[in-house]
């Protein structure tokens, strides 16, 4: 998973109050597979799926960016899946038996 879903996850905390903002990332190595599992509050209004995916809610829902995040570990023989319950959105992403760089760059302001 490239971890273009982490500033939707931060941008959909800060619709939300101070006090129910969560963010969580996880990140393990399984069976030789790298698993990546972030999941983050959000405003409770289940988001628009289209032929079961979700759609963006940006860009007149024409996004790629969940796209994106998919096809990275179906590169690598693994998948990506996505839910929303309860208010918290889940991403969940694992790989297959292969070697990869993952770089993570933040910027905090």
């Amino acid at each position: 998973m490239n971890l273009s879903v982490l500033p939707p996850a931060v941008a959909a905390c800060m619709r939300m109050a101070r006090d129910r903002r969560r963010v969580r990332l996880n990140c393990a190595v399984t069976a030789g597979s790298l698993v990546i599992i972030l999941e983050n509050s959000f405003d409770g209004k289940p988001p628009v799926e289209l032929n079961g995916r979700f759609r963006s809610t940006k860009r007149y829902n024409r996004g790629i960016g969940l796209a994106s995040v998919i096809s990275i570990p179906e590169k690598h023989g693994g998948m990506a899946v996505f839910t929303a319950v309860g208010g918290v959105f889940r991403s969940e992403s694992v790989t297959g038996n292969r070697c990869f760089a993952l770089t993570i760059a933040s910027v905090c302001g």
